[in-house]
């Protein structure tokens, strides 16, 4: 749900244009090095970083391209935000353009590997309530999140149109995560001590927490981690919050 115009509005089905189709993509965590991957087709493939083709987790997900149908709801605006349906991750996919070379800066007696590039791809995923995805009619848009118990009941799954003229739909629906994906400004920094994910993760955090002491607001800069390899540890990745870069 979201607030616009001084009303609540919520989200019925992802639009879908007359010939047009929805474009199924994957996403994909390596079992041995951990590296996330994600490009459009049905099948994982081999990881990029260590070319090993097991995985962690997978899933398929699409891209609302043509934009979301909404209808306003009954319900007035609290002073609360609306919770979200789901929670979304990001992630850092690869660099747009040819990967920079890594710039070597003193740490101490130490030195820290850093590039930066404002072509970093950023995919977002949102897995739905508890992960379980959402229910996506690839015909007539009509979106919904999974429910705890699978509907197997046909006239369950019959369901409203989210366009105008509305009326019922029958076709099948298909369990999808929702996913986006941007090109931003990314900082990647290599530290020239070895860590585990645990490790980065919190150093990570801790980099964040420090933005407002060099004058930047933690909400415009975001952060995740990258894999290096296996048994390698992983980058620590910054990246601009704000879809082309906010400077």
């Amino acid at each position: 749900r979201v607030v616009a115009d001084k009303a609540l509005w919520e989200t019925i089905g992802l639009r879908i244009p007359a010939g047009r189709a929805l474009i199924d993509s994957v996403w994909a965590i390596c079992s041995d090095c951990g590296a996330f991957r994600a490009h459009r087709g049905s099948e994982a493939g081999a990881c990029p970083i260590c070319s090993s083709v097991d995985v962690r987790s997978s899933r398929q997900f699409v891209i609302p391209m043509f934009g979301f149908l909404g209808q306003r709801c009954e319900d007035k605006p609290g002073e609360a935000r609306p919770p979200k349906a789901g929670s979304s991750e990001f992630h850092f996919s690869d660099y747009a353009s040819d990967a920079p070379a890594f710039e070597g800066v003193p740490l101490g007696r130490h030195t820290a590997e850093v590039r930066f590039s404002r072509q970093g791809q950023i995919t977002v995923i949102n897995s739905g309530p508890a992960g379980r995805g959402f229910a996506i009619c690839r015909s007539c848009g009509h979106t919904e999140p999974v429910p705890q118990v699978r509907q197997t009941n046909k006239k369950d799954l019959v369901h409203q149109r989210p366009t105008v003229r509305g009326g019922e739909c029958s076709s099948m629906l298909s369990n999808r995560h929702l996913g986006h994906q941007y090109l931003t400004d990314v900082v990647e920094i290599r530290l020239p001590v070895a860590m585990n994910t645990e490790e980065a993760r919190s150093t990570m955090y801790a980099l964040l927490g420090a933005m407002n002491t060099i004058g930047i607001s933690q909400g415009d800069v975001d952060g995740t981690l990258r894999s290096a390899g296996v048994g390698v540890s992983p980058s620590i990745v910054l990246f601009d919050a704000v879809p082309g870069g906010a400077g």
